[in-house]
C-alpha cells in the first residue's frame, strides 16, 4: 500500500473513532435516562477506562507484545497528564509576587 493509502486509511479511522464515540456517548446518555443513573458516575466508570486504550492493550497482549501494552499504558498516562496540566496553561496566566530574600532563610532556620 502506498503512503497515500495509509494517509487515507488514517483519516478514515479518525472519522470512525469520532462518530463511534458520538454514538457511544449518546447510548450512555440514553442508558442514564432510562435507568435513572447519575451521568457523572457513569462517565467516571465507563469513560474513565479509555476503551480504545484498553482494546489496544488487550490486542497487544494477545499478540504476545507486552512491551507495546505497557508502553500504551505509560504513554496514555503521560498524554492525559500533559493535557490536564497543559490546557489550563493556554487559557490562564499566573501572576507572581516577589518575596523578600530572607524568607527562604527563615525556612532553613526553623
Amino acid at each position: 500500500m502506498s503512503l497515500t493509502g495509509y494517509v487515507l486509511l488514517f483519516i478514515g479511522a479518525c472519522f470512525l473513532i469520532y462518530f463511534g464515540a458520538d454514538v457511544f456517548i449518546d447510548g450512555l446518555k440514553d442508558l442514564c435516562e432510562k435507568h435513572n443513573f447519575s451521568p457523572f458516575i457513569v462517565g467516571l466508570l465507563i469513560l474513565g477506562v479509555d476503551p480504545e486504550e484498553s482494546v489496544a492493550s488487550i490486542f497487544a497482549s494477545i499478540e504476545n507484545l507486552p512491551h507495546v501494552a505497557i508502553g500504551n499504558v505509560i504513554g496514555n498516562t503521560i498524554i492525559a497528564l500533559a493535557i490536564v496540566f497543559g490546557l489550563p496553561a493556554l487559557f490562564f496566566s499566573l501572576t507572581f509576587e516577589s518575596v523578600p530574600r530572607f524568607y527562604p532563610l527563615l525556612l532553613c532556620i526553623r
